[in-house]
């Protein structure tokens, strides 16, 4: 069993790790960047490729777009070429955002428009682009120029296809955490890298999608942040078979349990032999339709 977890509960288990446990919001910031670039360095080993790669990363100005400015600037110190959008109204601007930009800056890396970005430069000179826009708190539809933004994505990957590695932080941009809704437009990622519990937007449809590959790391916020506050989802990701208790060797018919199916009639009989043949894969040793 897995938790699967609403916006609010999440930013409140981050916060009581920091206020209750005393680990402060840079460091889990930085964690939860570390994961996302060791994600992105598997790609680029993977690809077994001779050169340098170029990442382009999309932020945002809230605490998301903290993580992919953070991240930008781990994927410079690991030799991968790196350009950096901040979209958004920088008077707006997150404090922890804001002390990303300026760490950023002191190793090399400043914001780049993104109408520079689409006017000037080719989908062709990026390998990877990684979609730090908007996180799980995302409700309202999108529009104007993070509208834009999301389409660029979209579009460049329709372009490139498999040449291109769409990596979003936390949950792509644009889909709502909290019930898969797509908020007007969203980002489609190659892989969303979420950080130690499912959103309920990853799972649900429509939103599950568009997340791609969903790998869920450790960034530090465990469950003794409940805090006695056990969310109210959770979810089953086993086989079916860990599922079911074990059958002794020397079982038979007789001590597996017996079913009676009522359903369906003469004329229509789906219903009793979809029925019956699930009660059998299920484990039941005997199965009597009428």
């Amino acid at each position: 069993m897995k938790y699967a977890v609403t916006s609010d509960e999440m930013k409140r288990y981050d916060r009581n790790t920091s206020e209750v446990f005393g680990v402060s919001t840079e460091i889990l910031m930085e964690r939860a960047s570390l994961c996302v670039a060791d994600e992105i360095e598997k790609y680029i080993l993977a690809k077994d490729a001779d050169r340098k790669f170029s990442a382009l990363v999309f932020a945002g100005v809230g605490n998301n777009g903290g993580d992919g400015i953070c991240t930008a600037r781990l994927l410079k110190q690991r030799g991968i070429r790196v350009k950096l959008v901040v979209v958004g109204d920088m008077t707006k601007c997150s404090e922890l955002c804001l002390k990303q930009l300026k760490i950023a800056a002191n190793y090399g890396i400043n914001s780049d428009t993104f109408s520079n970005i689409r006017d000037n430069k080719s989908p062709a000179e990026w390998d990877i682009i990684v979609d730090a826009v908007f996180g799980i708190g995302i409700s309202r539809n999108i529009t104007g120029s993070y509208a834009e933004v999301i389409d660029y994505i979209n579009d460049c990957k329709k372009e490139r296809k498999s040449d291109l590695f769409v990596i979003s932080v936390d949950i792509p941009s644009g889909v709502s955490a909290d019930d898969g809704r797509i908020c007007s437009v969203c980002v489609n990622a190659d892989e969303t890298v979420t950080f130690n519990c499912v959103k309920l937007g990853h799972i649900l449809y429509p939103g599950c999608e568009h997340v791609g590959k969903l790998v869920v790391c450790d960034a530090g916020i465990t469950e003794e942040s409940f805090c006695g506050n056990t969310p109210e989802y959770f979810f089953y990701d086993e086989k079916p078979t860990a599922l079911l208790p074990e059958r002794k060797k020397n079982s038979n018919k007789g001590t597996n349990g017996k079913i009676l199916i009522i359903a369906g009639s003469k004329e229509i009989s789906g219903a009793c032999v979809l029925s019956a043949g699930a009660c059998l894969k299920a484990g039941a040793g005997m199965v009597r339709v009428f």
